[in-house]
């Protein structure tokens, strides 16, 4: 799970291990992903890039309509030349993009880019003051140094590991991926990375398989 850029499917993990049931590759997957997302996160301070995504939506057989009410809200901050917050969200109102903020990017950070989103000025507090934007619907991408360029990059390679590893999950689970990728790509030039990942699987509280499976309802995107 380290190792694969974009993520590794537990059909994958079950070839790989030589395990016998689907659900036991699957159930080891997430709770890796939990221990992942344990402990203490420090706020992103610096030059911070944020934006939001839109994941999934389309299902075989249903209408654009459809797809459009199942899509998940995914918000992105990331320091430049620093780490990657990633969260799923309930949906793309001031408050939404406030509480995002307020828990991951430090009052005291040097300068804020988005793009033009009207939410922004408002959702930002204090740091507006540091905000500068690109407007995307003009076709500006990038002016000077002010640019979403990094996190939009960030976005294009978690979904490309959607497409191409899991092809489906539910919005239940969503966060535990976007954890193991924000997980994986903060430490992607650190060497003692396996050893940190078996501590914290060693040292926090386990996932429970009926957590897991305690809303059959969720609808995979």
């Amino acid at each position: 799970m380290l190792n694969a850029k974009k993520g590794l499917s537990a059909k994958q993990l079950q070839r790989d291990l030589g395990i016998g049931g689907y659900k036991t590759a699957w159930y080891l997957n997430h709770r890796i992903r939990e221990a992942m997302g344990s402990g203490e996160i420090p706020k992103l301070g610096g030059i911070v890039e944020i934006d939001e995504t839109y994941i999934g939506g389309k299902i075989r057989g249903k209408g654009v309509k459809f797809a459009k009410k199942q899509k998940q809200i995914v918000m992105g901050a990331i320091e430049r030349g620093g780490e990657l917050r990633l969260e799923h969200v309930t949906g793309t109102t001031i408050g939404d993009f406030r509480e995002f903020i307020d828990k991951h990017v430090s009052e005291d950070c040097d300068r804020v880019m988005t793009d033009q989103h009207g939410a922004y000025p408002t959702a930002l507090g204090t740091r507006v003051d540091r905000h500068e934007t690109v407007d995307h619907i003009k076709g500006e991408y990038v002016r000077g140094d002010v640019t979403t360029n990094t996190i939009e990059s960030v976005f294009s390679l978690f979904k490309r590991g959607l497409i191409g590893q899991y092809h489906k999950l539910s919005a239940k689970h969503l966060q535990r991926y976007l954890t193991e990728f924000e997980y994986r790509y903060n430490r992607r030039n650190e060497a003692d990375v396996f050893i940190e990942t078996v501590r914290r699987l060693c040292g926090f509280k386990p996932l429970r398989f009926a957590d897991l499976t305690s809303d059959p309802e969720a609808v995979p995107f």
